[in-house]
């Protein structure tokens, strides 16, 4: 067990001592429920059995506290059970969190040194409160941050149903033209961007540029006029999203080979050349399409049509992104993520799902933003795919121009701080709405998920995946049992989903040094993904091996069952054709002895 770990236990519990305290009576039942609650929620990160004795021991105090023991307790007991599990700073810092209950005592470094007395230890008194002052300056200035956040949100909403614009705008597009000089294109970049509030992802490479952005609403609108204003980006489409805030951490400007990446590369495909791509739909053409493709499909699985004829619905997205959301009749990406999707020669590197479809029939192929359509569909081009339709502006386009956003099923995944939008809002805010997702928990198979997706807590598996809230409590953020007895790092849970920051921000000085260790030993980055990437396929298959044995038990029962009804209905029928013969036999008696008794 790590200091880490402790430390997030016990700073969890630090936020909640008065408001546990003052909402039941001073060692009351309900006060030590509140504080066993707080506890047990992450017992697993330290053990059951030390969880329990210092859970006992810290509940025990506290109650005393609550009745007037003091404001700065620490009690022998409590020591006892802390001091064998960490000497981490950062864990004793949480630990007197949890313990003072009247926050005068953080200034008060005679209380300082009286718990470091009691404690043993033999760091300067006086640093414990000077650090937990420090701590108390981050939250508030962490606080102060969200306060402004849920200021510029609150500002947006209204500014949208004002007609007003928005405090901040997310920015989306790309295009793909033969840029000769990246070098002097980046300058460019550079030059305009340097005074402007713009954060997130802008990549050019010779194939044209791609966009992932946000900002002020004022420069993002400066950005989008100055990038039609450059000659070679002329008839260029972007998107504008209304956001509370930045929904990207930081800008990063990179010169890239390619714009999309692919398993064997890109070099080969006319991407730039608008007749080798797909032909695009505008969002009510697309609709049009899938009205179309569900009629066919329907007849196609009713045996009216041939198997070839079927209209393929194609998702160009990574397997994630499916699971957030998708049209109907589009299957799950076979590839976990876009750029393992193959591109080489022969039959092979074509999906699956378009095995033994006519290369005459319709192909209707989808993303986000449409630019990894546009890319991939220059590949099937030269396999031979003759009616190959894209969605023009991707699924962001498609749900802001379709109220309701007829034949998607979902949320809508988003490469950014929100993670998900909900097509069914205006401009994708989700407020207190709930975001739906298009499959059920994927650690149960039974509850509905909950969006946002989450990393696994686990750094060394870091699976992004869905999960009910009732396997996200009890799994305390991770994807399987297996990872929350982590050898390295374990990070805390969140509960809400999302994104995790860096590993460096859940470490302190006693876990960098291992966690360093363990984990760059020997290997670089992308051999760490590639071991990580294996591990979760083994996982899958284990999960989808069970899934398998569970179906194939379910079918037998259903045999047993069906055969059983047959044998009931066998023997219902049985007797009830034995039934009349055996009145009529009875009858045939009683005439007799009718006949009997009339010649006596």
């Amino acid at each position: 067990m790590h200091a880490l770990a402790l430390a997030t236990v016990l700073l969890a519990a630090a936020a909640l001592p008065h408001a546990a305290c003052q909402s039941a009576a001073p060692g009351s039942a309900a006060a030590k429920a509140a504080f066993a609650d707080l506890f047990s929620a992450h017992c697993h990160k330290i053990g059951p059995e030390a969880c329990a004795e210092f859970t006992t021991n810290v509940l025990k105090d506290v109650t005393a506290a609550a009745s007037g023991g003091g404001p700065c307790v620490v009690s022998p007991a409590q020591v006892a059970a802390f001091k064998p599990l960490t000497r981490s700073l950062n864990a004793w810092v949480a630990f007197f969190k949890a313990m003072m209950l009247d926050k005068k005592c953080i200034a008060d470094a005679a209380c300082t040194e009286r718990a470091y007395r009691a404690v043993g230890s033999d760091t300067k008194a006086g640093s414990l409160a000077i650090f937990y002052q420090e701590q108390q300056q981050q939250e508030r200035e962490e606080q102060q941050q969200e306060q402004q956040r849920l200021r510029h949100g609150e500002a947006s909403q209204q500014a949208q149903q004002q007609g007003a614009d928005p405090a901040y705008l997310v920015i989306n597009f790309y295009h793909l033209v033969d840029i000769p000089d990246t070098s002097e294109m980046m300058r460019r970049q550079r030059e305009f961007l340097a005074d402007k509030d713009i954060r997130g992802r802008i990549y050019i490479s010779p194939h044209g540029i791609n966009c992932q952005a946000g900002g002020s609403t004022q420069d993002a609108r400066a950005y989008v006029e100055w990038i039609e204003a450059q000659p070679e980006f002329k008839g260029v489409s972007y998107s504008l999203w209304p956001a509370p805030g930045h929904v990207h951490p930081k800008l990063r400007l990179k010169e890239k080979p390619a714009l999309i990446s692919l398993a064997g590369g890109v070099d080969g495909l006319a991407v730039t050349d608008p007749a080798a791509r797909a032909t695009p739909l505008d969002p009510d053409g697309w609709r049009e399409m899938l009205r179309r493709a569900d009629s066919v499909n329907r007849r196609v699985a009713a045996g009216e049509e041939e198997q070839a004829k079927r209209v393929v619905v194609l998702d160009v997205r990574n397997d994630y992104e499916w699971d957030a959301g998708h049209f109907q009749w589009a299957e799950r990406p076979r590839e976990e993520e876009f750029n393992e999707t193959p591109v080489g020669e022969g039959d092979q590197d074509v999906p699956d799902y378009l095995a033994g479809v006519d290369k005459d029939a319709p192909v209707m192929m989808y993303c986000t933003g449409g630019i990894r359509c546009d890319i991939y569909s220059t590949f099937l081009r030269q396999r031979g795919y003759k009616n190959l339709y894209t969605l023009e502006g991707g699924i962001q386009n498609y749900l802001k121009q379709t109220p309701g956003g007829e034949g998607w099923n979902g949320s809508l995944f988003v490469f950014d701080g929100r993670l998900a939008i909900n097509p069914a809002i205006p401009g994708g805010e989700t407020g207190d709405a709930e975001l739906p997702a298009a499959v059920p928990c994927q650690v149960c198979g039974a509850s509905p998920a909950k969006l946002p997706h989450q990393n696994c807590a686990n750094i060394d598996c870091n699976e992004l995946f869905l999960a009910c809230q009732v396997c996200r409590d009890r799994l305390q953020g991770c994807c399987c049992e297996r990872c929350m007895s982590a050898p390295r790092l374990l990070r805390p849970i969140k509960v809400d989903g999302g994104q995790y920051a860096s590993w460096k921000h859940y470490a302190d000085e006693d876990t960098t040094g291992p966690v360093m260790a363990t984990g760059r030993s020997s290997e670089g980055r992308l051999a760490r993904r590639r071991r990580r990437r294996e591990a979760l396929r083994e996982k899958r298959a284990v999960f989808l091996e069970k899934r398998r044995e569970f179906k194939r038990q379910a079918r037998e029962a259903m045999r047993l069952v069906e055969e059983a009804r047959a044998a009931a209905a066998a023997a219902a029928a049985e007797a009830a054709a034995a039934a009349p013969a055996g009145a009529a036999a009875e009858g045939q008696g009683r005439e007799r002895q009718g006949r009997a008794a009339g010649a006596c």
